[in-house]
């Protein structure tokens, strides 16, 4: 997301996603020119998966 605002206005959040490498390099580009590097952040978005494996259920209360 990023956020334009602007003196007096109310802001506007637009989401902005992509999985081309390029097509993200020319849009901070821009972004860039228009606000400067100091106001840009890349967030990215890591999925992963954790596997829990149990071999043996006891039951606490037993000896």
């Amino acid at each position: 997301m990023y956020q334009i605002q602007t003196e007096g206005s109310l802001s506007e959040l637009i989401e902005y996603s992509t999985d081309d490498l390029d097509e993200l390099k020319s849009t901070i580009k821009e972004l860039d020119r228009e606000y400067g590097y100091k106001n840009i952040r890349v967030i990215k978005d890591v999925t992963y998966n954790v596997g829990v494996t149990v071999d043996e259920i006891t039951d606490p209360s037993e000896p």
